[in-house]
């Protein structure tokens, strides 16, 4: 058989084809490669640590505007007691609720403790750091009165239960003329429908399950008298569209979660204990003095918890928060962040952060609606 001469510069070039890559080739191939993956792990690891910086930064960010929004909307219901909220004081204002809360007026819708010196933490959360404040006022829906209170008679009639007052609640009975604090004894029916005259709530001195009797966790003596009855002085008539409401005593504290870390904790004489947000790590409360003689309604100076001298002259709050990013390892660097003066001369000092979280400080200054004027 003739070999074709046509086919055999075909053959020649199929069978250098088969014979694959040069090993240069292969390792130019490789650095190629290993270029391409480097620049494609570097773009990987800049944008994964842009967005956890990011995302760090938005969550501080939400934690610290949510839990100064909170605190804002209690502080500017500080004192509130129905339409004479403004100009309540001690001498229109009865508490026989047992133990009693230390509320007579405007005079002490709020209080401080400057970094928790003098508060008692009942809460079994244990304060990490930070000022305390507590804030003293009716809450909730209330009710008007259908009846005239009795003398001798220890009861309030309501035209319904639907905020659902129970046995032991501590309410706030209101008029524009005066107000009294009570813990109920019975067991009030919770009707809404409608019904007018139907509903009783009882302060005898005991009954409400909570202690002993007169004085120890029901309803105590009453201006030096042995009754826990409302005296004609205190008489509240249907007319007046007197109003019962919850009574709150409220405190809030930089507390230290199950998981191990700091957050913003809410404690309520009708709510119990809460954690509003976590990652809250320090606190620190100012509180705006009008000094004037008469008040102006212009605070002069804002002063720390240990030197206000008359709780009824404040009038503002400037309350600053540290919130933090629940991630750790966002930054390089040591932070450092402007919250507090420590060292007591007049001036706010930089304080180094403990970790290499995000940190920012949320300040604002919340007015006090309810205060003599």
């Amino acid at each position: 058989m003739e070999l074709n001469v046509k086919q055999a510069p075909n053959r020649a070039r199929q069978l250098r084809n088969e014979r694959g890559i040069t090993l240069i080739e292969l390792m130019i191939s490789m650095a190629l490669s290993l270029i391409v993956v480097g620049a494609v792990s570097y773009v990987y690891v800049g944008s994964r640590g842009a967005y956890r910086s990011n995302e760090g930064l938005a969550r501080t960010q939400e934690v610290g505007r949510f839990a100064l929004d909170y605190i804002a909307s209690d502080l500017r219901m500080v004192s509130f007691a129905g339409c004479r909220s403004r100009n309540l004081t001690a001498d229109r204002m009865l508490m026989i609720a047992r133990p009693a809360v230390n509320f007579n007026g405007v005079a002490s819708g709020v209080n401080g403790f400057e970094d928790g010196t003098g508060w008692t933490n009942s809460t079994g959360i244990a304060r990490v750091r930070g000022d305390v404040f507590g804030i003293r006022r009716a809450a909730g829906a209330g009710v008007e009165i259908s009846a005239n209170t009795v003398i001798g008679t220890p009861t309030v009639t309501l035209k319904n239960n639907c905020p659902r007052f129970r046995k032991s609640d501590v309410l706030m009975l209101a008029s524009c003329d005066r107000a009294f604090v009570f813990r109920v004894t019975n067991d009030p029916a919770a009707t809404c429908d409608g019904t007018v005259g139907a509903i009783t709530l009882e302060h005898q001195a005991a009954g409400a399950g909570v202690g002993g009797v007169d004085g120890n966790g029901n309803n105590g003596i009453v201006s030096g008298s042995t009754s826990h009855q409302l005296f004609d002085h205190w008489k509240f008539p249907a007319d007046a569209r007197a109003v019962v409401y919850r009574f709150d005593d409220i405190a809030y504290f930089i507390g230290q979660n199950p998981a191990g870390r700091p957050g913003l904790y809410r404690t309520s004489s009708n709510g119990g204990t809460e954690e509003l947000v976590e990652n809250v790590e320090d606190m620190d409360v100012l509180y705006g003095v009008d000094t004037s003689v008469p008040a102006d309604g212009i605070a002069e100076n804002y002063v720390r918890a240990d030197q206000v001298a008359d709780w009824a002259q404040v009038i503002a709050l400037r309350l600053s928060l540290v919130a933090v990013s629940p991630e750790a390892a966002l930054t390089t660097q040591t932070q450092t962040y402007v919250l507090r003066d420590t060292n007591a001369d007049g001036a706010l000092d930089r304080q180094n952060a403990a970790d290499s979280r995000l940190r920012q400080v949320f300040t604002t200054t919340i007015a006090l609606r309810n205060r003599v004027l």
